[in-house]
């Protein structure tokens, strides 16, 4: 079974797999030479099925990342409207935005806006097959779990934001996928780097790795409380304890840290992540007794919070899915149909 992943949001890429393995991935900034390309990876899915050889009517199935895709296709930061409108309700209506029926609505209201342009262009080029969308974090569950090496895992991931969400928690057991737990967006931890990304002066979504160097040279201990504050671990999830998003997160944010040394406000924000996500997998895995953990999402592209998990005294083994980014979940969509 020959299988075209595609990913057209934040990193877009394509990817092909021969019954059940990898044969190419390529992301589309490699060719384009656009960092982080937002948009159909036509220039990737034509270097994948030349690297295969493999011809466009030999395709079997076609996975494409994303069952939302109103606002990752187009590209989030670009959709000013709805980025405002949407701030503003999590804003002043925390207690609904933060809640998974609030992402299950988001599911219902715009899955029907999916947009298929992706699936029309595939067909100019000779790709008349079947097409199955999956959701952005099942396809960075599958990236890890199916890449992993282990037959049994304890599956997590966190990112920004995709599909409504921030994070997962799936079992992985003799090749299949058992979801266990959903983070909302609202509650998304890597938002808070973004955040001090940003201002540090820095675009956020892109220039994270610059605060985890600037981490290293600062003193988290000067302003660790006021992250304290913003974010935590409770019930089973990261929390937003701030109850803001976006514009009112990092207002609040200013404010409190205009006192203080972007490298020290880094440290701070550097431990607390740390903090939180050491936190999350210790929970599951006294939840699940399972010791051996594969991750995928932005948030694991973090070295030193990768670092702290693997020094956890209860993981076995930990495994992180070579793109653990968006660029990554083309292979995640097609993993996971083939299984």
């Amino acid at each position: 079974m020959i299988v075209l992943g595609v990913h057209e949001g934040h990193d877009a890429g394509a990817s092909l797999l021969k019954n059940g393995k990898i044969i190419a991935a390529v992301n589309e900034e490699r060719l384009s030479r656009i960092k982080l390309y937002i948009g159909i990876p036509k220039q990737s899915i034509k270097a994948v099925l030349d690297i295969a050889k493999i011809s466009p009517n030999k395709i079997d199935k076609v996975a494409i990342a994303g069952t939302l895709g109103i606002m990752a296709s187009l590209g989030w930061e670009k959709i000013n409207f709805k980025k405002k409108f949407y701030q503003s309700l999590c804003n002043n209506f925390g207690f609904f935005a933060s809640t998974m029926l609030f992402a299950n609505l988001q599911r219902t209201l715009f899955k029907p806006l999916r947009n298929k342009k992706v699936e029309n262009y595939l067909k100019t080029i000779g790709i008349d097959a079947e097409v199955e969308y999956v959701d952005h974090h099942l396809c960075h569950a599958a990236s890890a779990y199916y890449t992993c090496g282990k037959d049994k895992a304890l599956v997590m991931t966190l990112d920004g934001s995709g599909d409504g969400l921030s994070g997962s928690v799936y079992v992985g057991n003799n090749r299949e996928l058992k979801l266990v737990k959903e983070i909302p967006t609202f509650h998304s931890i890597a938002y808070y780097y973004a955040y001090i990304t940003q201002l540090a002066g820095f675009k956020m979504f892109k220039h994270e790795g610059k605060i985890t160097g600037l981490a290293a040279h600062g003193n988290p201990n000067k302003c660790y409380s006021i992250f304290e504050k913003a974010f935590g671990y409770k019930n089973g999830s990261p929390r937003n304890t701030l109850g803001l998003m976006g514009h009112g997160a990092i207002n609040y944010l200013k404010e409190k840290l205009k006192n203080y040394s972007m490298q020290d406000y880094s440290a701070a924000i550097q431990k607390r992540t740390e903090d939180v996500t050491c936190d999350f997998v210790n929970d599951y895995i006294n939840k699940t007794k399972i010791n051996d953990i594969a991750v995928a999402g932005g948030l694991f592209s973090n070295v030193k919070v990768n670092q702290v998990v693997n020094e956890l005294k209860n993981v076995s083994s930990l495994f992180i899915h070579p793109h653990m980014g968006d660029g990554g979940i083309a292979s995640g969509a097609a993993l996971y149909v083939t299984a």
